[in-house]
């Protein structure tokens, strides 16, 4: 039975289907802002990215040596858009495996037919 009503149900033979799962998506952006315990869902905020937290200062860096911090840190931050070009693959990997999880914990508690039921 479906009852969470901040999940907006999509017609499965509407042809501007793509279109209706994608303002839903949207739509419910805000509510993941908090837990939805009945789902299993934390709160994407903050995103934790368990493993692959990256921690911008460079405090516990080479036994926290505050020189060789200062100057890793100094480093990163000058260049900045090749650090992150490095690591992308790597953030796009969780993230995205974050999201999917997300979603497939939404997803897994209901019914298709209560998500995408048939038009009248």
């Amino acid at each position: 039975m479906f009852s969470a009503s901040y999940i907006n149900v999509c017609n499965r033979d509407d042809p501007q289907l793509s279109e209706c799962i994608k303002c839903s998506i949207i739509a419910l952006l805000p509510r993941l802002k908090v837990d939805i315990p009945e789902l299993n869902v934390p709160s994407i905020e903050p995103l934790a990215l368990p493993g692959s937290a990256l921690d911008t200062s460079s405090e516990n860096l080479f036994n926290s040596d505050p020189v060789l911090g200062k100057g890793a840190n100094d480093a990163i931050n000058e260049n900045i858009g090749s650090f992150f070009e490095e690591l992308r693959p790597n953030f796009e990997e969780v993230l995205s495996n974050r999201f999917t999880d997300i979603a497939n914990k939404i997803t897994k508690t209901f019914d298709y037919d209560d998500l995408f039921p048939k038009g009248s």
